[in-house]
């Protein structure tokens, strides 16, 4: 039976400080709150409990090889050594994500189109998220020859993807697709290096339900 180990985002020693509670991570733009002070120490005990739960009701899908749950998708679980269950407080509590040590991650996450994306059909919804994302690494100073906005088959399911090359070291591949009423965002970062192929495992094994 596979072992939940929780890594959290802000504790990488790689990750060099901004501020007293907030710092910005390598491949990240914005600020972020560093778990180690009293208020990041809080919001860590506030979602653990939830989060080792959520964790544990996949454990059924670990052990068949699957990484994910049903409301965000599954992936292959990664065969190679040193993954880790993982929790980035930033997010919904209900993302999925696995991590290593050197900084790659696998993020699972879905939205609800009726509420999020109201108005709006399947392609048009995705564009706008991913481009959202990349109008804001744009803002921040992110060069476009190091972005692009393009078409990705996940498995068999048409989207569209973000890709960020190599800023400050990493690289980040986000897709995006439309099964039915849910948005599926599945996200891959890391070394560069790695980020490939992490994406090929993604493409061959992406699947809304199993």
């Amino acid at each position: 039976m596979k072992k939940i180990f929780f890594t959290a985002l802000f504790l990488i020693s790689s990750l060099s400080l901004y501020s007293e509670n907030c710092y910005k991570p390598a491949g990240h733009i914005e600020c972020l709150l560093d778990l180690n002070s009293e208020k990041g120490q809080e919001i860590v005990k506030k979602v653990e409990n939830e989060k080792r739960k959520i964790y544990m009701d996949s454990m059924k899908y670990f052990e068949k090889g699957r990484f994910g749950n049903e409301k965000v998708g599954f992936i292959e679980y990664p065969k190679t050594e040193g993954w880790t269950l993982f929790a980035d407080v930033r997010l919904p509590v209900y993302a999925m994500q696995i991590s290593k040590g050197n900084g790659d991650i696998y993020t699972l996450m879905s939205y609800d189109l009726a509420k999020e994306y109201k108005n709006m059909n399947s392609e048009k919804a995705v564009e706008k998220m991913l481009k959202n994302v990349y109008d804001k690494y744009k803002k921040a100073g992110v060069t476009e020859n190091k972005m692009s906005l393009g078409p990705v088959i996940l498995n068999g399911h048409k989207g569209m993807q973000f890709v960020l090359t190599e800023f400050q070291g990493k690289s980040m591949i986000k897709n995006g697709v439309i099964v039915k009423d849910k948005l599926y965002e599945i996200t891959v970062e890391g070394l560069p290096k790695d980020v490939i192929e992490m994406q090929k495992v993604v493409e061959k094994s992406w699947n809304e339900i199993k």
